[in-house]
C-alpha cells in the first residue's frame, strides 16, 4: 500500500475522520509490506499480486451487493480483473488467477455507511499504487500493458477518480453514526487487507 500520492482538495469532516481514524493502521500496513523485497524479482513481485487477489476479491464481492450512485462508477473500480490480467502477463498458473477460497460469508455485512469506509481504503490503496508502480517500472522494467496494470489504477484519471469518490462519499455519509460506521469499515478493511498481504 504506499503512501497516498498527493491530490490536493478541501477536506471534508468524513475524509479528516477516516484519515485520521486509520492512520496507524496505514502506517503499520505499510511499514509491514517491505516493499522493495518485494519488487525486487518477477517472482516476489507475482507473490505480491497473488496475495493482493486473495485480499481484494471477496471485499469486491461483498461490496458488489450494496446499491451504489451510477456516477460512482463501481464496476470501473474493481482491481481484481486487473490483478488477474497481470498475473496471466507473468505466467502465473490458472489457480494463481481464481482469487479466495475462502468462506462466502460476507466480510462487509454491515451498513453502505460501512461499504463506503472499507471502499476509501481501496481506492486510498488506488492512489498510492500510482507509487508503487515507479519502483516495478524501475526494478522489474514492467509497463501496464506488461504486468502493472493493477498499480496503474486509473492511469492518468487516477487523481479525478479519487476527488470523485471523496465528494460521493462526503455526501453519502454525514451524521455522526455513519460516519462511525465508515470508520469501523475502514479499520476492519486495513486488518484485512493486513492479514493477507503481510501474512508470513
Amino acid at each position: 500500500m504506499r503512501g497516498t500520492a498527493r491530490v490536493r482538495q478541501k477536506t471534508t469532516p468524513v475524509h479528516r475522520a477516516l484519515r485520521d481514524g486509520t492512520a496507524d493502521l496505514h502506517a503499520s500496513i505499510e511499514e509491514r509490506m517491505r516493499l522493495p523485497d518485494r519488487v525486487r524479482t518477477i517472482s516476489t513481485y507475482r507473490s505480491l499480486l497473488e496475495r493482493y487477489l486473495r485480499a481484494l476479491e471477496p471485499l469486491e464481492r461483498d461490496l458488489g451487493r450494496f446499491s451504489w450512485p451510477s456516477r460512482l462508477r463501481f464496476e470501473e473500480r474493481r482491481k481484481s480483473p486487473l490483478i488477474q490480467a497481470d498475473l496471466a502477463s507473468l505466467g502465473a498458473p490458472d489457480g494463481a488467477m481464481r482469487g479466495s477460497s475462502q468462506s462466502q460469508d460476507p466480510l462487509i455485512h454491515g451498513s453502505r455507511a460501512e461499504a463506503f469506509g472499507c471502499l476509501y481504503v481501496l481506492e486510498g490503496a488506488t492512489l498510492g499504487g500510482r507509487l508503487i508502480l515507479r519502483d516495478v517500472q524501475t526494478q522489474l522494467g514492467l509497463a501496464p500493458s506488461t504486468g502493472a496494470r493493477f498499480f496503474a489504477g486509473y492511469g492518468a484519471e487516477t487523481g479525478a477518480m479519487w476527488s470523485s469518490f471523496l465528494a460521493i462519499l462526503a455526501e453519502a455519509v454525514t451524521s455522526p453514526d455513519e460516519v462511525d460506521e465508515a470508520l469501523s469499515g475502514a479499520r476492519k478493511t486495513f486488518r484485512l487487507l493486513d492479514s493477507w498481504i503481510n501474512a508470513a
